[in-house]
């Protein structure tokens, strides 16, 4: 699951307050915009088994939430805050049917954050 944050203005102090939490997939500017891609890391990271797409989210919600107070105005000025969850799938040996569940208390975590929540598929 990656958080993608987009803003006209720099996104460092999210990255610096967030440190060994997270990882930065991206940092840089993307069509004259600011943007960050972050993955958890440390304790949090993604290597975990036991790490759903509900879990995910509420972890980065969770970081978020305890921003100190420049950089959650630096979330706060974005113009992007995208919770993506991210599912390989293999042609030859996927499901029928999958199943990805975000409870009511997840989703109203990120509302009140206002993000965002992306599912993406990548083909295998």
């Amino acid at each position: 699951m990656d958080l993608d944050i987009e803003s006209r203005s720099d996104l460092t102090q999210i990255i610096d307050a967030l440190g060994e939490k997270v990882v930065v997939l991206h940092s840089g500017r993307v069509r004259g915009k600011h943007r960050v891609s972050l993955e958890l890391g440390g304790p949090l990271s993604l290597e975990r088994n036991d790490l759903t797409p509900d879990r995910c989210i509420l972890a980065f919600s969770k970081l978020i939430e305890r921003l100190p107070a420049p950089a959650r105005r630096a979330w706060d000025r974005a113009s992007l805050r995208r919770f993506n969850v991210g599912f390989q799938v293999s042609g030859g040996s996927a499901p029928d049917a999958f199943v990805a569940h975000l409870g009511a208390a997840t989703v109203k975590r990120v509302t009140d954050l206002n993000g965002e929540i992306t599912m993406t598929i990548y083909p295998v």
